[in-house]
């Protein structure tokens, strides 16, 4: 009884310190960018029209210092979405005030759309 005692506590212990040991290697992960991507379901006829829509927002989405790149893709097969637009961010609060100054823009140019 006393040495199936010992092994258990011992395991126990080990088992803790390599639990240990893994957690603080998590640690040293470089850090990365955020990225989001927003899917839109578009109809074919107006799919050029809101490709230069796109391109003029282009330059609302230049002035926001907090979006590292922009990339516009777009598919012509069946699916339920056929345009994507992928943001980079550098963390997840300069993509909250990069929204914000997005949003902010976005009214000034076109202040009778909600």
């Amino acid at each position: 009884m006393k040495k199936s005692y010992r092994k258990t506590i011992t395991t126990f212990f080990a088992g803790i310190f390599v639990l240990a040991s893994l957690v603080s290697a998590q640690d040293n992960e470089p850090k990365g960018n955020v990225v989001s991507m927003s899917y839109y379901n578009i109809k074919y006829d107006m799919i050029d029209e809101y490709m230069e829509y796109l391109e003029e927002n282009k330059q609302l989405w230049d002035k926001v210092d907090e979006i590292l790149s922009v990339r516009v893709l777009r598919h012509w097969w069946a699916g339920n979405w056929n345009v994507v637009i992928i943001r980079d961010w550098k963390s997840l609060a300069s993509m909250e005030t990069g929204l914000e100054q997005v949003t902010k823009l976005t009214k000034e140019k076109y202040p009778d759309k909600e």
